[in-house]
């Protein structure tokens, strides 16, 4: 069990690096980067990024998105995440073998 967190850890630090594409508009002059207008699998969350605004991509097992203000009274996409249930695998999709894992006979 701790092997299976902390690969679906490994794994969701991998898809929340930034960068996935470039594109996208800069911030404004409060720093501000605009959140794309709906949920996708690569997308620009927003928020204060006064560098430059960014893509990440593949938001595996997250759940409840929303807009939110953050600290600096910009616009900015956020979620949360959740284990995989029986069944999945570590992206919570519906694994090939329903899950077992198939240990040496």
């Amino acid at each position: 069990m701790v092997t299976r967190v902390l690969r679906m850890v490994a794994f969701a630090a991998l898809a929340l690096a930034a960068g996935c594409s470039g594109g996208g508009s800069g911030p404004d002059d409060n720093g501000c980067c605009p959140p794309d207008p709906t949920v996708n699998s690569c997308m620009h969350l927003g928020g204060y990024s006064p560098g430059g605004c960014q893509a990440v991509c593949d938001f595996f097992c997250s759940t409840n998105w929303r807009l939110e203000t953050d600290a600096h009274g910009c616009s900015r996409w956020r979620y949360d995440t959740r284990a995989p249930l029986p069944g999945e695998n570590l992206a919570c999709f519906p694994a090939p073998d329903g899950g077992a894992d198939a240990g040496p006979d």
